[in-house]
């Protein structure tokens, strides 16, 4: 009976003295807003940017990563510090503003009259990480639409793939961000075009 007490007590005494291994911290994610150049002093409305709509996880705070054959993961240890919808939009409309086409640019939420309306669709925004590469790929689609007479005025898809430094959340941030910028100049581009 004494030696069930003793490894008893034992077995208690060194389970509380072992230290438990800390989980990795989570880290939340966010896009960098993109400053562009100011192109024209140009007063053409407002311009409202929609809420992008597209594939269902823009829509969660997963930071998701594929094998770019069909298999999707989220990272463990890692999210968007928002949803990317939102990011997104707050990225367009920050970015347009800048650009000095419009009045103003607004938001889905704003309750301002507008002139345009900017509609997108994500199709994908992933990083890619198989045996070859890892990369990000981001694919828009862009509506302009004339608010006064419904009519579409033009669309354009946007396709940029950008090469990570590294495979894992951090360097698909930064590549992340590096085709945002490339996104943003490639829309402002064909704007400028339009107007």
């Amino acid at each position: 009976m004494r030696y069930l007490v003793f490894i008893t007590v034992a077995l208690f005494i060194s389970g509380c003295s072992l230290k438990p291994t800390p989980l990795p911290q989570s880290n939340d994610l966010r896009l960098q807003l993109v400053e562009l150049e100011r192109q024209s002093n140009r007063d053409l409305g407002v311009l409202k940017i929609e809420k992008p709509k597209g594939v269902s996880y823009i829509y969660s705070r997963d930071f998701i990563y594929s094998d770019g054959e069909g298999f999707y993961n989220r990272y463990a240890y890692h999210r968007w510090a928002e949803p990317l919808a939102n990011q997104l939009e707050i990225l367009m409309s920050f970015s347009l503003q800048k650009l000095g086409i419009f009045q103003a640019v607004t938001t889905s939420s704003s309750k301002v009259s507008h002139c345009y309306i900017l509609e997108s669709s994500v199709q994908n925004f992933e990083h890619i990480i198989n045996d070859k590469e890892s990369k990000v790929m981001v694919q828009v689609e862009f509506k302009l639409i004339d608010t006064n007479t419904r009519i579409l005025i033009d669309t354009k898809s946007f396709t940029i793939k950008k090469k990570t430094a590294t495979k894992d959340a951090k360097g698909a941030l930064n590549a992340y961000n590096e085709a945002s910028v490339e996104l943003m100049n490639q829309v402002a581009s064909w704007l400028l075009k339009i107007f």
